[in-house]
């Protein structure tokens, strides 16, 4: 313990500290901050600094593993009283916790703007292990190309470029990191477990190879010594790898709780209770609901998020997009479209199908914006297709009565639309 608190001290990573935890909290509150008040959410925004940060620890990683070759200190550690090896692991564990010690400062940081509105709970460990995992093999990564090259700057640069753009484009597809965390969804154990089997696999090899590179020959008892880890952390490295690619999604359904938390209304909204803070916005939605004239519009009893149901059956059933509320509006929409509007045929001609297209999608347009409280926001893309928005949007400031009567006008085009037969 002595030498890692010596290496802790003497470490070049100390002056990167700052950077690492500024990197983080750019990372975590410098995004839309949907996340704050919901734990899954939170907690998913905790691990995507690294994404971003595990490069810049990895070069650095790579810069202190090369100050043996800067101070041309090689032979020393030949012939040093104790294991080459355990040079390594001190060094890398000193790498490791200064970014693990800069994930944990954004990881509180997010827990604690979150403590008033979220709730019971905490931060879900799923989520911070995966960042927890990335971080720790990105800075093994990064030690073990500084110890095996002479370059004192290309290589940490390289190192650091070349990990940031290996993570950018395949990190997604090899669900080494998440954008969001719904409630209705979990992070897996096993496929959790085979990251960071893999992540301690590269952390042996980062401590085992360079002191195989630096031996110059092996007395039998050494060879046995060493041989035994390595070929420990091989097999696990091996196992981790075959884990990762063949146990299955990271993130699965999760299973619906017992009990929801609902509005006080009529119809009244549930929610997962880790989106309670969503309760006074249902709540508000549904009083522009109510608002609208009666008999125009067919309402269920309630409306659900989706995933407290069956989630093939009621497969339209809301979510919230990462916190967006137009994504809350639009599923609750959906649901009263299928109860106003009669089951869909085919239309008699082509006229009479592109007719009924336009009354459904002006009336869908309508009915997001009026219980969204405004017109579709500029940050929500897309959208029903022929549909007029501005003209939704001044539709919505007419009196109540002028946008009923539009509104039946657009039912009563889908109600009357004949089938083929």
């Amino acid at each position: 313990m002595k030498a890692y608190f010596l290496e802790l001290r003497n470490s070049p990573l100390k002056w990167w500290f700052a950077v690492f935890v500024i990197m983080d909290l750019v990372a975590v509150f410098g995004r839309s901050r949907y996340w704050i008040g919901v734990w899954p959410q939170a907690s998913a925004a905790v691990q995507v600094p690294s994404l971003f940060f595990a490069p810049v620890l990895a070069a650095a990683a790579a810069w202190a593993a090369g100050r043996s070759h800067r101070n041309q200190l090689q032979d020393q550690l030949r012939v040093a009283a104790i294991p080459s090896w355990r040079i390594d692991a001190v060094q890398l564990a000193a790498s490791v916790t200064f970014g693990i010690a800069a994930y944990a400062v954004g990881a509180l940081a997010a827990a604690a703007v979150s403590l008033n509105e979220a709730g019971p709970g905490f931060l879900w460990p799923g989520y911070v292990l995966l960042g927890a995992s990335v971080i720790v093999a990105s800075a093994a990564i990064g030690h073990l190309v500084g110890a095996l090259s002479r370059s004192s700057l290309a290589t940490p640069a390289i190192c650091g470029l070349g990990l940031f753009v290996a993570l950018g484009t395949t990190g997604r597809r090899a669900e080494l990191f998440v954008l969001s965390g719904s409630p209705n969804e979990r992070v897996a154990a096993v496929p959790l477990l085979a990251r960071l089997v893999v992540s301690l696999g590269l952390v042996a090899m980062a401590i085992l190879i360079p002191s195989l590179v630096r031996t110059p020959r092996f007395s039998a008892k050494s060879a046995v010594s060493f041989c035994l880890p390595a070929l420990i952390a091989t097999a696990a490295m091996a196992l981790g790898v075959v884990g990762t690619a063949n146990s299955g999604r990271l993130v699965v359904d999760r299973a619906a709780p017992q009990a929801f938390v609902c509005t006080n209304t009529h119809p009244k909204v549930c929610l997962w209770p880790e989106d309670r803070k969503y309760l006074p916005l249902a709540t508000t939605m549904m009083e522009r609901l109510n608002a609208i004239p009666a008999g125009i519009l067919q309402l269920p009893e309630a409306f659900y998020e989706y995933g407290l149901r069956d989630r093939h059956k009621y497969s339209s059933d809301f979510l919230i997009a990462e916190g967006h509320p137009w994504s809350m509006s639009s599923g609750i929409a959906s649901a009263i479209h299928e109860m106003t509007f009669p089951p869909y045929c085919q239309a008699i001609n082509e006229v009479e199908e592109d007719r009924r297209l336009a009354a459904r999608f002006d009336v869908g347009q309508w009915l997001e914006s009026r219980l969204n409280g405004e017109g579709q926001p500029a940050s929500v893309g897309g959208g029903r297709p022929g549909v007029d928005r501005q003209a939704i949007e001044e539709l919505l400031k007419q009196p109540e009565e002028v946008q009923a009567e539009w509104v039946r006008q657009r039912v009563k085009i889908v109600s009357e639309t004949r089938c083929a037969t």
